[in-house]
């Protein structure tokens, strides 16, 4: 049985990804770099109750499996994620090949919109979601 990581606050991001305490309990902007490697989650299921939007800048060839569809997570990409979505990463360089996840990662929990108008439009933004195939 594979290993299931829920993430329902920041903190609990920081600590999984050994990263200092964050400076706002609701917000963080992650250097994807200061984060654990890939290879280190790699079959790990993450159920992640925040919000994320990932930019990957870096070119090598990985991917993770997003919903119940794989997709390939290389250079210029953008990943967006809600709250309740499960991904697991998987690392298709070699063994001894480094990873370098270069990019940025945005991570807010649901209670930083929770009073705006954002929070009745975001469930609109479809590219938060995936559909289930």
């Amino acid at each position: 049985m594979k290993q299931v990581i829920e993430i329902k606050r920041i903190s609990e991001m920081h600590q999984m990804g050994d990263l200092p305490k964050p400076n706002h309990p609701l917000v963080s902007l992650i250097y994807n770099k200061d984060l654990k490697t890939v290879s280190a989650m790699k079959g790990v299921k993450i159920i992640n109750h925040l919000y994320t939007i990932i930019f990957k800048s870096s070119n090598v060839c990985s991917s993770f499996s997003y919903g119940r569809s794989s997709y390939d997570y290389e250079q210029g990409t953008l990943v967006f994620t809600a709250p309740g979505q499960v991904m697991e990463f998987e690392n298709d360089t070699a063994e001894d090949e480094p990873i370098d996840p270069d990019g940025w990662s945005l991570v807010f929990h649901p209670d930083i919109i929770r009073k705006s108008k954002l929070s009745h439009k975001i469930n609109k933004y479809s590219f938060f979601h995936y559909d289930s195939n």
